[in-house]
């Protein structure tokens, strides 16, 4: 998937001026930014919630605005920021839904079987006979997430997918995400907050500040002190641990507002 000279913006205002970068199958991209700097409208866009106003994204050479909606089902599962349940359903029927896109008159024995995979892989098994209405914002997640790997897509898109969930859930998700990758070759575009996660998860990282790229490439090489500076105007330090780089911000956390 391509995102190439991307444009995007609400009235007036450009959200987006500039944007391009490559997803592949089989490998995972983090987008990072502060608030405001356009993760979750380059989500939209790439999921066609919201037609880009210049640029393009295509996947296979073809303009994703010009895919038929069932195909571009089975290309892209999105998980959004927020999910607000509108009909009042079974946790597991919420997560069968994911199958749509392949069903013809009827789910079949495979679409039961891929939802009950997912379920599997999300720990949700305590919750299948809960209405979707009567769970809390974390398990709600976790079966939209559920519910996207039913859809067995290409590509993965997550509008922070680990906002709402404890820090278990937030490793467990995407080490899941990770074992998807490398068992169905599908690509992951992933808006995150945490740079750790991003630094250990993930294949890429494309940093995005007054929207445009600030810089994309490798964890390693983009998530650097001085970026870290530059996108979110804090001081920090990137060290070796004994399970690979972290980063530690060095603000003085004993800061306290003059107004409180």
């Amino acid at each position: 998937m391509s995102i190439t000279n991307l444009v995007q913006g609400y009235g007036n205002k450009m959200v987006l001026k500039d944007v391009s970068f490559d997803v592949e199958q089989g490998e995972m991209v983090a987008i990072l930014g502060p608030n405001g700097s356009g993760k979750s409208t380059l989500i939209k866009s790439i999921c066609r919630i919201k037609q880009p106003l210049g640029g393009s994204i295509t996947i296979d050479g073809d303009n994703i605005m010009g895919i038929g909606r069932k195909v571009f089902s089975k290309y892209i599962g999105y998980v959004p920021q927020k999910f607000t349940p509108s009909d009042y359903m079974q946790v597991f029927d919420a997560v069968l839904i994911g199958r749509a896109p392949y069903m013809e008159w009827t789910y079949s024995r495979e679409d039961f079987e891929m939802a009950a995979k997912a379920v599997e892989i999300m720990g949700i098994d305590d919750l299948l006979e809960k209405n979707i209405h009567d769970l809390s914002g974390g398990q709600i997640q976790k079966v939209i997430i559920a519910r996207a790997i039913t859809q067995d897509p290409r590509y993965y898109i997550l509008d922070e997918p680990t906002s709402a969930l404890d820090l278990r859930n937030q490793l467990n998700t995407l080490r899941s995400m990770r074992d998807i990758i490398e068992r169905k070759d599908a690509g992951v575009l992933v808006a995150l907050h945490d740079i750790n996660l991003a630094m250990h998860f993930t294949d890429k990282v494309v940093m995005l500040k007054d929207g445009l790229v600030y810089a994309c490439g490798k964890p390693e090489d983009v998530i650097t002190e001085q970026s870290i500076k530059d996108i979110y105007g804090v001081s920090s330090e990137i060290v070796d641990g004994k399970d690979g780089k972290y980063v530690h911000i060095c603000e003085d956390l004993s800061y306290r507002s003059p107004l409180l």
